[in-house]
């Protein structure tokens, strides 16, 4: 039900009023309040929210219209005023339509136009509404990506150096986070026997409920990873722990390697993510561990991943990367894609690790020419010195 204000000193008006709407008053549709006072109305409206619309005369007492639209308009609420003033006062509507007047009718008062004016009023009203609430939800998912992105923020490692005093291997990552929060995330941490455990993974979804999935996700392959497991026991314990009353159906792929960086060779298990690119000292690129299992979370059902292992000499390079890179569109809508990402990874396969990283991100930003970066954009790289 929708209230109006009418302020207005003649006496007719109310009845005319009453009988104008009376089927919508009927159907509790329109409530119609009245006043002659402006003072007592506009005490009246700021204390009722449920007013949506104020009728006002010009020439009413102790307040008159201009004034009382003048009061209208300081209050932070959707409410659109009608001014009643005489005919052909242009002066009037102007200086009405100055104080925030939503429209104006003029005097003998036509019913059917005032019909009119309300029933513009009233629509105005609803969707003043409904962009504040859009706006309200707005702010509350910002909010939610403000809270993602601090999520995100803190479990990526900022110490690139994980054993002090290494010489063996430089490692270096990078993630860029799209406005929505992808999901993405690495980690490396020390093992024992001179050994270094380094993953890259990215889980489904976006926002909060990405954000928590991913923190659980790499919460629970660090604690296992530092078990010593090997990394096909690591993704195969750790795909049963988040498929288990999985509720929200998320699920994350997941690359995990061992670097043995005494002995120069790398043992890794891919469940269902982007496959990795080892770059040789001499600028051969290989792509490994393509399309081998699915990702952690599905299901446990015959589920095998396999275990590989490769050796890494100095001067070669491991780029991890996730699909935000591949996936990165242009305004054309077409995907950065695999044969990008390789000639980009040759022209920069020489620069040190900062350089080569965001020799890969600048070609990834040109190639999207200002479109909207939709993923996470991350890249983790290793290399044996």
């Amino acid at each position: 039900m929708s209230k109006i204000m009418v302020v207005n000193n003649e006496p007719d008006l109310e009845m005319l009023i009453e009988q104008k709407f009376r089927n919508e008053i009927k159907q509790e549709k329109l409530t119609f309040l009245f006043s002659r006072d402006g003072k007592e109305a506009f005490q009246e409206v700021q204390s009722d929210s449920e007013i949506e619309v104020v009728i006002t005369d010009v020439n009413v007492k102790t307040m008159d219209g201009f004034e009382l639209l003048s009061h209208l308009q300081k209050l932070n609420r959707p409410l659109k005023s009608i001014l009643v003033s005489p005919y052909g006062d242009l002066n009037a509507i102007r200086q009405a339509m100055n104080l925030g007047a939503f429209d104006f009718v003029t005097r003998p008062i036509n019913l059917d136009e005032l019909d009119a004016a309300v029933t513009k009023a009233l629509h105005q009203v609803e969707e003043t509404r409904k962009m504040k609430k859009n706006q309200e939800r707005l702010i509350d998912i910002e909010k939610e990506l403000d809270v993602a992105k601090s999520i995100q923020s803190s479990i990526i490692p900022h110490n690139f150096d994980p054993i002090p005093g290494n010489t063996s291997f430089e490692i270096l990552g990078s993630m860029t986070p799209a406005k929505h929060i992808g999901g993405d995330f690495f980690d490396f941490f020390p093992l024992p026997d001179n050994r270094l455990g380094f993953s890259i993974a990215d889980v489904s979804g976006k926002g909060i409920p990405a954000a928590l999935f991913m923190t659980m996700s790499r919460g629970l392959l660090r604690s296992l990873g530092q078990k010593s497991l090997s990394p096909l026991e690591c993704l195969t314990q750790l795909n049963t722990l988040l498929s288990v009353e999985n509720e929200s159906s998320m699920f994350v792929t997941a690359f995990y390697g061992i670097y043995d960086y005494e002995k120069g060779y790398i043992t890794y298990c891919n469940a269902g993510h982007n496959p990795p690119y080892l770059i040789r000292s001499s600028g051969q690129l290989e792509q490994i561990g393509r399309s081998e299992g699915i990702a952690l979370g599905v299901t446990t059902d015959l589920i095998t991943y396999q275990e590989h292992t490769l050796q890494i000499k100095p001067g070669d390079t491991l780029l991890l990367y996730t699909d935000g890179v591949t996936e990165a569109m242009n305004p054309t809508r077409h995907l950065f894609g695999e044969a990008r990402l390789e000639s980009s990874l040759k022209a920069h396969k020489d620069a040190p690790l900062p350089d080569l990283i965001r020799g890969v991100i600048q070609d990834v930003d040109a190639f999207s020419n200002g479109r909207e970066q939709a993923d996470d954009l991350t890249l983790l790289a290793i290399r044996a010195t």
